[in-house]
């Protein structure tokens, strides 16, 4: 930086102690900038040497080996189960009962409520069949533990449902992980639920994943 010779030696001094302050400064960000980097070089490195780990020793062959497994079902819609599904979770929107009422709007028709397919998402077993905590049989895993327990889903909607849909059902499993938790092994499910019509268009997508313990 070049000093004018008409500036006060007192601006001087502030003007040289700004060139100083700003080069630390970039010299500081620069240094900092690496540290992030090799810090985030490490970590990236921990997580794959931890995933590695996981799949080797913590979680049995057998259940690993049903990622990707398919389970295909289909299912006919019916005007009762529309009706009987509104009424079952108190939702009073005539769109799903009233065909007089839905032919005036723009589906043109009775609909299915959006959750409509979360009943075709597993087999229905009398439940003397069931385990203790409930679990569907497509849930039962080769794990070491001994109940389940939902963690949480994401639904999305697609092609409204009708009466006279045929709906198919695909599900698999995508991913297997482990957790330490404070009581033992916690071990995820990752499962994914798609449901087409007779059109082959999506009507419903579900990734819901499942905390065995």
């Amino acid at each position: 930086m070049i000093v004018p010779d008409s500036i006060p030696p007192f601006f001087s001094k502030i003007l040289r102690y700004t060139r100083i302050c700003l080069l630390g400064i970039m010299i500081s960000a620069h240094y900092t900038n690496e540290l992030q980097a090799c810090a985030s070089r490490e970590i990236l490195g921990i997580h794959k040497k931890w995933k590695e780990h996981l799949v080797t020793s913590d979680i049995p062959a057998e259940a690993l080996a049903m990622i990707g497994k398919e389970i295909h079902r289909y299912y006919h819609v019916t005007d009762r189960d529309i009706r009987r599904f509104a009424q079952s979770i108190g939702d009073p929107n005539q769109l799903y009962v009233d065909d007089k009422y839905a032919k005036t709007t723009r589906y043109e028709g009775v609909i299915a409520p959006p959750l409509f397919c979360q009943i075709f998402a597993y087999d229905d077993p009398p439940a003397d069949q069931l385990r203790e905590d409930g679990l569907p049989k497509e849930l039962e895993m080769p794990l070491p533990t001994t109940r389940a327990l939902g963690g949480g889903s994401s639904f999305e909607i697609g092609e409204p449902v009708r009466a006279g849909d045929k709906i198919q059902v695909v599900k698999k499993v995508t991913d297997i992980y482990m957790k330490k938790g404070r009581s033992g092994d916690l071990y995820f499910v990752v499962i994914d639920n798609m449901w087409t019509n007779q059109n082959g268009l999506m009507v419903a997508h579900e990734v819901a994943t499942y905390i065995h313990r």
